[in-house]
């Protein structure tokens, strides 16, 4: 028992180690008082650069140091163009250029997707962004600082409002969305997570008992911002980590 105590305790270390060398990318890393932090899901952590690469100093979570939070959003005032479906659509930026968007850190049901079967309110949920992007007197994206602009598609990732209202807070409100592909510290995303819970617990169209019931997809292989091996790495490590902690927490009282 003591060897496997031992084994396990050793493990955990070294997860603990090959953890803090996960890679962070450069976009979502800023300088606050001479010391690196990165973006990482829902917290940051410090890094340093290593062969061109900026990695986890250590792995304790931070919040946001005091200097992101003075950074703003970039907005732009967009023109429709032409709609595409509950997440993505083509506007009409400023400049006079057509740019796809995908609406940043939701995902609806595909209806367009040229690999995947319509899914249940996939159709419903096109509709629904349509509607309120043409029937707006007022359209305008917001770039979020933690985010990428754009995604190895070209698409821009954004937060979307029509007449002032936040489409993603919208759909996630009607049950047409779910919230996704969190992969910084986004703005808005403990609000939409708290819209999100509401919309569940009314059941309320994908959240009904029977669209549940069918699994809706929770990924778009023709999505925004891939995670990279070192943070899907990351994920997968910090499940077991989390695991074997608990599980030699539980032997270590039955010893006792």
């Amino acid at each position: 028992m003591k060897k496997i105590l031992v084994s396990l305790f050793i493990f955990i270390i070294s997860l603990n180690v090959y953890a803090s060398s996960g890679s962070i990318k450069q976009s979502s890393v800023i300088k606050c008082d001479g010391i690196y932090y990165g973006s990482h899901s829902d917290h940051w952590h410090i890094v340093k650069l290593e062969n061109n690469k900026y990695v986890i100093k250590d792995n304790k979570e931070l919040s946001a140091p005091s200097c992101y939070k003075e950074l703003k959003n970039e907005t732009e005032k967009v023109k429709l163009s032409k709609c595409v479906d509950g997440d993505t659509a083509k506007f009409i930026m400023e400049d006079g250029s057509v740019k796809t968007a995908r609406f940043l850190a939701i995902d609806t049901p595909e209806s367009v997707h040229p690999k995947k079967e319509v899914e249940a309110y996939g159709k419903e949920a096109s509709e629904f962004t349509c509607n309120l992007l043409t029937n707006a007197k007022s359209l305008k994206v917001e770039y979020d600082k933690a985010s990428e602009k754009t995604d190895k598609y070209g698409r821009i990732l954004v937060w979307v409002y029509a007449d002032d209202k936040l489409v993603q807070e919208t759909l996630l409100e009607e049950g047409y969305a779910k919230v996704a592909y969190l992969y910084a510290s986004y703005e808005y995303t403990d609000h939409l997570k708290s819209v999100e819970s509401i919309a569940k617990s009314k059941k309320l169209r994908i959240w009904s008992d029977e669209n549940v019931s069918n699994n809706l997809s929770s990924t778009d292989t023709n999505d925004n911002t891939d995670t990279t091996n070192d943070s899907i790495l990351d994920i997968i490590i910090k499940f077991i980590e989390d695991f074997l902690t608990n599980l030699f927490k539980k032997i270590v009282n039955l010893i006792g």
